[in-house]
């Protein structure tokens, strides 16, 4: 078996294999980032462990593992924290990133070490986002339709469990690619398994098995209920800032 580790990749990968829009017709809401509004009134730290198994057709099992820590404050910000190991040789070594989501001031901070430099991005405000017109795309005329219907998601109660100290409910949601969909020629069933703590209102694990892509856990650790310390959500000291507003270039 052979392990790689790469937490900026996998973090991003993560995203594009929860398949958000199977969640959503389940009503659920996966690790797919915050959202505008943020979570109040349900604080917490931990780690999210995230791991995914590719298995080859010849047998082999490539892991790669990524481990991100999290913190909620009641009032909804978001501070997440990756370190990244850097090549053999390089005179860093590893480097962390931050990024803070701030749904009250309606900022984004993101901070690296290797460059002691943070970013604020300030969110447009609401009543602007709303008044901006939207484009629609063109849509491609050579391209064939392709009309074999997908069967609707199956979803399926787990019931409940606890999972590292927290209550959680979970539910199986099951989709299934027809042959011929996508040039297979059998059916492709995908499962996401979702545990989701209603006191935290967050999902503490989520099982992805697509065949085509393999298996990802995500699963947070070392959790803890109540306020975080507050300086995680303070930009270090020394490091230079750079402010960015909506339209600006």
């Amino acid at each position: 078996m052979r392990i790689v580790k790469s937490p900026c990749a996998i973090a991003g990968l993560a995203v594009s294999l929860i398949a958000p829009a199977l969640v959503a017709q389940a009503g659920i809401v996966g690790f797919t980032g915050p959202s505008i509004g943020g979570i109040t009134g349900a604080p917490y730290t931990g780690t999210r462990k995230t791991t995914r198994v590719q298995t080859l057709a010849d047998g082999t099992k490539i892991t790669h593992e990524s481990i991100m820590k999290v913190a909620r404050d009641s009032a909804g910000k978001i501070y997440r924290e990756n370190h990244v190991e850097l090549p053999a040789g390089s005179n860093d070594g590893e480097v962390v990133n931050v990024n803070i989501f701030d749904p009250v001031n309606r900022v984004q901070i993101f901070w690296s070490t290797r460059t002691k430099q943070a970013t604020i991005f300030h969110q447009p405000d609401p009543q602007q986002a709303r008044s901006i017109p939207t484009i629609t795309p063109k849509v491609q005329t050579n391209q064939q339709p392709n009309n074999i219907p997908d069967p609707a998601p199956q979803v399926e109660d787990l019931g409940t469990q606890t999972i590292n100290g927290v209550t959680a409910v979970g539910r199986r949601i099951t989709r299934v690619i027809p042959a011929g969909k996508q040039g297979n020629d059998q059916p492709i069933t995908i499962t996401n398994e979702i545990w989701r703590s209603p006191e935290l209102n967050l999902i503490v694990r989520e099982i992805h098995n697509d065949p085509r892509s393999g298996l990802m856990t995500t699963e947070f650790t070392d959790l803890q209920q109540g306020e975080p310390d507050p300086t995680l959500f303070q930009i270090p000291a020394g490091y230079t800032v750079k402010e960015q507003f909506p339209n600006q270039n």
